[in-house]
């Protein structure tokens, strides 16, 4: 697919000025580009008294124009930007003006002179624009170096799919033939998503399948006071989305928890496999049976009669069986976590989630450090998720 990158910054630092200089040096380069400009007002594009405007004023869904020398469609409804992005062919990269909450990888323009601090983490885009140096960047430009800037973006074209194929890697899709994972991964595109971003937003239906490659995410639900309830913690190798089917629309909000690579194939092209593959149908129901018996281990976990501690001894049981490391006795759960974000996990107030997080420190099961957790013994930890505190088992009383 046609990679697509975003240029975001506040009003005013010169997002477009630097479009104009960098549209050119591309062309002159033999790349062809698309633009997608985002506008946060109503627009207009066609002229008044013009047959074209007449058209559209009378009522239709689509007007199209077209000339020797080019052509517009204009939509006279709502659309996504995916189906947007769905629409453009022929052309070699897609910069996007705007977008900072998309899930595509950004470039941040930052002017001193604005008075205006970053608006997006520097370490959360690909490369920074900017008249004065900026920690965390992972790449830094001035504005003067368009020519920089063009041999990065060619890079990234050039990246594209480059290297194996890892859905061959994926456990779910281990019976899907060969042409059908090819096709898959040709269909798609590999986004590096940078820590805490939305990859999927409730109630928006979604235009692509997002299989995660590699890093974590959560999938959680606000409750009437806009707080997070964490229901998954997904690792690589899993499908993010809840429904696979065209026109549902998710229930359910998703977001990197890590800087992670996930794989966006459009969802028109996954049900066109599906319907090519059975056996890519029956991979997929076996992922949704397995989310199923998740979450019924879930509902178990949540019962009343289990103390705040025990919930949590489970949640972290669960997190060191999935993604610890061991270390001797103990594991690590190489995972930013913080007392929040267990909170959000187990549907408690902060300071509830941090005095059960003292409490099994107190007992010598975990150990929380700058938002890591290491967990002094699985079995141990397990134990007390079952029986509390006592050291017996009552099973053999």
């Amino acid at each position: 697919m046609i990679p697509i990158i975003s240029f975001i910054a506040y009003s005013g630092t010169g997002k477009t000025t630097y479009m104009e200089k960098i549209v050119p040096e591309l062309k002159r380069r033999g790349i062809r580009v698309a633009v997608v400009k985002h506008d946060a007002h109503d627009f207009e594009i066609d002229k008044e008294g013009k047959d074209s405007f007449r058209i559209t004023r009378s009522g239709t869904d689509i007007t199209g124009l077209v000339s020797k020398d080019r052509a517009v469609i204009m939509e006279n409804r709502p659309r996504r930007l995916e189906q947007i992005f769905g629409m453009i062919s022929d052309v070699d990269i897609i910069l996007t003006e705007g977008y900072k909450t998309g899930i595509w990888p950004k470039i941040m323009l930052h002017r001193s002179a604005t008075g205006h601090d970053y608006p997006l983490e520097p370490y959360k885009c690909l490369a920074v624009i900017s008249d004065v140096p900026v920690p965390d960047a992972p790449r830094q430009f001035s504005f003067e170096d368009i020519a920089g800037m063009a041999d990065f973006l060619i890079s990234r074209i050039r990246h594209g799919h480059s290297g194996k194929n890892p859905l061959h890697r994926v456990p779910f899709l281990a019976g899907v033939s060969d042409r059908t994972i090819q096709g898959l991964w040709k269909d798609g595109r590999l986004e590096e998503v940078p820590r805490n971003m939305p990859v999927i937003e409730m109630k928006q239906p979604p235009q692509y399948i997002y299989i995660q490659i590699s890093g974590t995410s959560s999938v959680y639900n606000l409750d009437l006071d806009g707080n997070r309830k964490v229901i998954f913690i997904f690792g690589p190798g899993v499908i993010l989305n809840e429904s696979v089917i065209e026109k549902h629309s998710p229930s359910l909000f998703c977001s990197t928890m890590e800087k992670s690579k996930i794989l966006a194939i459009p969802l028109s092209r996954f049900n066109h496999w599906m319907k090519e593959d059975y056996r890519l149908v029956r991979a997929v129901l076996d992922m949704q049976e397995w989310k199923m018996r998740r979450m019924a281990r879930q509902l178990k976990n949540t019962v009343s009669r289990l103390s705040i501690e025990r919930k949590l001894a489970a949640k972290l049981w669960k997190l060191g069986h999935d993604y610890g490391e061991k270390k001797g006795e103990e594991t690590e759960v190489p995972l930013v976590i913080s007392v929040t974000f267990l909170a959000d996990m187990l549907g408690v107030p902060r300071e509830t989630a941090s005095r059960a997080c003292k409490t099994l420190g107190s007992y010598g099961l975990i150990r929380m450090d700058k938002k890591r957790i290491t967990i002094s013994g699985m079995d141990r930890l397990y134990h007390f998720y079952r029986y509390g505190r006592g050291d017996e088992d009552p099973a053999e009383n």
